[in-house]
């Protein structure tokens, strides 16, 4: 087929039929006419506008597919029912595992790695011996596979994998005997290894932080790390940011996240791409996200970093109160997948979570509000090209939120935890836990376990309007899952915040969907609990399960 038409090429043809009616723009003249003709002709265009509507795009897996079948539709169709169900299939039991903390694991491409921490002697579990394991599972198939399970040399506390590059990295704290304190560093090793050797292609395979802890402080437990290309980052709540390029070992962030006179404090950050980043960060009360740019490699002088007063882009929050103080809790993202499913999604999401109580109290009463807010991933590149040429003298260019938020996010008014980044979105999807809303329920063995209500949304049927209004009319199956449908579709107001961005969302049951935690990559899903048992031994033991989804 030859996109002739209106001589302009394909991606806008497909682009305006996406955002448009059918039915009302090709009956407007001949030419559309004839377009509309082209177009009924077409299986593939049909089936390319079908994958625009959901927000899907056809990954390395399709090529194995037949075009000249109807295959592919069947297969979109299939895909699109699931997901719009949340009906996910058990797929293997993974049995039981010590963890060291609830974050130290990492799932991307099909591939699970988590760390546990064990007693090197199990007949003596009390003493102050532990030896570190790195476990580390394909997913992706029947899960039938044994785990490739590794006696670490090292004591890490938290594990980032980048299966594209055959990478590894490991966050372990590291004593300095001469001061007492306590440095952080960044081990560089191939996955393929189990974490055993050092990455070939890292010319400095452990790169150590500049400053340290002093003796006597205890580090905080709540870190998250990033890796995205040629760059790997570590947050390290209420401590620092660091951001290295692991190639080469260039340092290119080194941030405290306090300021000296207390009035700036970073309260979040999230790796949008190698060549973007974003802070969450409050100034005087006020909370905003700021997004920086990433020099490329050779841009940047020997020596030199990216600093806080550097040119960037400043996104208000709106405002809830006329005197509010507003604090970035936490702001996550879907990780950077291979693309080597048969369907992908055709954007991600990020995750905004903030905390806004009143700057003056007269009572002991708790006047804090939590909001979470998702925004699609592209808004950060987008602001950045729409308005950097604005600077001037200042080295910060401020964007109120009426001008950047309404149009590009969804805010939730279901109280949600606030979960581990890399456990809680994937692609267009994001599954996170509900607050507040813990229950205890009986489970086979009739033993008390914990269980929780999740919240399972999807933001890909952004173009698909015919669903969202089948939906609001309960036309649409909901699945055994299902406690409530929800849909945004039109400005949604909330203590005069307004958004659009369109989602499909369900809420599990505790008594069917009995978990703890969820970490969510492309179609599979891992969910945990802890074991329920009066046994001291199995504190800090968790069953594991995987589902297709």
């Amino acid at each position: 087929m030859h996109f002739t038409l209106l001589e302009l090429p394909e991606e806008i043809l497909l682009n305006v039929l996406l955002i448009s009616s059918l039915h009302d723009i090709l009956r407007c003249s001949q030419a559309c006419k004839r377009l509309r003709a082209l177009v009924v002709a077409s299986v593939a265009v049909q089936h390319r506008i079908q994958l625009g509507r959901c927000g899907m795009v056809e990954g390395s897996g399709a090529l194995a597919l037949q075009k000249s079948s109807n295959q592919r539709s069947e297969l979109l169709r299939d895909k699109i029912d699931k997901r719009r169900k949340f009906e996910p299939t058990f797929i293997h039991d993974l049995g039981t595992v010590s963890a060291e903390s609830e974050q130290a694991f990492d799932l991307l491409d099909g591939i699970y790695a988590r760390l546990t921490l064990e007693p090197l002697d199990h007949s003596a579990p009390d003493e102050d011996d532990f030896v570190a394991r790195l476990i580390i599972r394909d997913i992706s198939g029947s899960c039938r596979e044994p785990p490739q399970i590794t006696q670490l040399d090292i004591i890490p506390t938290d594990v980032a994998i980048a299966p594209l590059h055959d990478l590894v990295v490991l966050l372990t704290p590291e004593p300095e005997a001469s001061t007492g304190g306590t440095f952080l560093r960044l081990d560089l090793r191939t996955l393929s290894s189990g974490g055993a050797e050092k990455h070939p292609d890292a010319k400095t395979p452990i790169l150590r932080f500049l400053n340290k802890t002093p003796a006597g402080v205890r580090l905080p437990q709540e870190s998250h790390l990033s890796i995205d290309g040629d760059i790997v980052a570590v947050y390290v709540c209420d401590c620092t940011l660091q951001l290295f390029r692991w190639t080469n070992g260039q340092h290119i962030v080194s941030w405290e996240c306090e300021t000296d006179d207390g009035e700036t404090f970073i309260g979040a950050f999230s790796l949008i791409s190698p060549t973007c980043f974003v802070v969450g960060y409050t100034e005087q009360g006020v909370g905003r996200l700021a997004v920086y740019h990433l020099p490329q490699e050779d841009t940047l002088g020997e020596g030199k970093q990216v600093q806080k007063q550097d040119l960037h882009i400043e996104l208000s929050l709106p405002r809830v109160r006329e005197d509010q103080f507003t604090m970035v809790a936490r702001l996550g993202i879907s990780p950077r997948r291979s693309q080597k499913g048969v369907f992908e999604a055709a954007f991600r999401i990020a995750i905004l979570q903030v905390a806004v109580e009143a700057a003056a109290q007269d009572d002991d009463y708790d006047h804090t509000q939590d909001f979470t807010f998702v925004l699609r991933e592209d808004l950060f590149t987008r602001v950045w090209d729409e308005h950097i040429h604005k600077s001037s003298q200042s080295r910060a260019v401020v964007v109120d939120w009426d001008h950047w938020g309404p149009q590009n996010s969804c805010l939730f008014q279901i109280p949600l935890e606030m979960l581990p980044d890399n456990s809680i979105c994937s692609g267009s999807r994001l599954i996170q836990r509900r607050t507040n809303d813990f229950d205890s329920v009986f489970a086979e063995d009739n033993e008390i376990d914990m269980a929780y209500s999740f919240l399972c949304a999807d933001f890909g049927d952004v173009h698909d309007k015919v669903f969202h209004e089948a939906v609001r009319a309960r036309e649409v199956p909901s699945g055994p899952f299902v406690r409530d449908v929800l849909v945004c579709n039109e400005e949604e107001l909330c203590h005069d915040i307004r958004t659009s961005l369109p989602y499909y969302a369900v809420l599990t049951r505790r008594d069917t969907f009995n978990w703890v935690n969820v970490l969510v990559d492309g179609d599979r899903m891992i969910c945990s609990r802890p074991v329920a048992s009066s046994d001291p031994e199995n504190d800090g033991r968790y069953i594991e399960h995987v589902y297709e989804l």
